[in-house]
């Protein structure tokens, strides 16, 4: 999409460690374009990925970019959405990316906020669109763009890889990428490289974020066993102690016995 419809500009809310981000940045690498990209994240995580940034993981992504595509004009806000739809003028943002919070509220907001920001002749991308069940129920992500369809008629959706929706605002624009990127071709294709990878990566992130609570659990009783481990070898401390006491106690009282018996046998000998 980029190295053919080539943006001006594209804004990201919610690059994470940056896997659609560099995306972008490598398409407008190889296109040798002249694009603004702007990546949009508090690096600090929401309701389903707070307990995935226990790294630095905003270090990560800017190591990257350093690192990976110097030369793409490229930036990074570290602030809520809300605080950087005031940096762009209104229809200034030819592709926006909308992959933050996947709660239908957040989402909602986050496309209220922005669509003037669209230009006449944009787009805006909607990732996790598809009706995949998260964490044992669907996204917010999903529902929103299922009702935004409905009023929508310019409206694209890829169903791999967890959904991409794309919203048009130019008709011409979307009849040049309904014909020239079929959506039907792009699933052929995602099913042939990594539907049974996709699977296999989304079982591993939750056995991860599984084993990382039963992890936490763990060291919880750890440092609990601990402080009763604590408790218990002051207690037999305390024993001990006592314990010695009474020994010594006990060989006082024996060698006062032994010395009454010794004094006593001698006189009984005496003639």
């Amino acid at each position: 999409y980029v190295r053919n419809v080539r943006p001006a500009v594209i804004a990201e809310l919610g690059s994470f460690y940056g896997c659609s981000a560099f995306a972008f940045q490598q398409a407008i690498l190889d296109g040798m374009l002249d694009t603004a990209f702007t990546a949009v994240d508090t690096w600090q995580g929401d309701a389903f990925t707070r307990e995935d940034y226990r790294e630095p993981v905003r270090e990560a992504y800017e190591a990257v970019r350093r690192i990976c595509y110097p030369e793409v004009r490229a930036r990074s806000l570290c602030m809520s959405f809300d605080e950087a739809a005031a940096l762009f003028p209104d229809g200034s943002v030819d592709l926006l990316h909308i992959d933050g919070s996947h709660r239908y509220e957040d989402v909602s907001h986050d496309y209220r906020i922005w669509k003037d920001k669209i230009s006449p002749r944009g787009a805006v991308f909607f990732h996790d669109v598809g009706r995949d069940l998260l964490l044992g129920r669907e996204t917010g992500s999903s529902r929103f763009w299922r009702e935004l369809k409905r009023d929508c008629p310019l409206t694209l959706e890829f169903p791999f890889s967890c959904g991409l929706g794309i919203l048009f605002t130019d008709r011409e624009l979307y009849t040049y990428v309904r014909d020239s990127i079929p959506p039907g071709l792009y699933q052929q294709y995602a099913n042939l490289q990594d539907t049974i990878c996709k699977d296999r990566l989304r079982r591993q992130h939750f056995e991860i974020r599984s084993l990382r609570r039963q992890k936490q659990f763990l060291e919880d009783s750890v440092r609990v066993l601990e402080g009763e481990i604590g408790k218990y070898r002051e207690t037999v401390s305390r024993k001990d102690a006592w314990i010695g006491q009474l020994e010594q106690q006990a060989a006082g009282v024996r060698d006062t016995e032994q010395g009454r018996s010794f004094h006593g046998g001698w006189r009984r000998r005496k003639p």
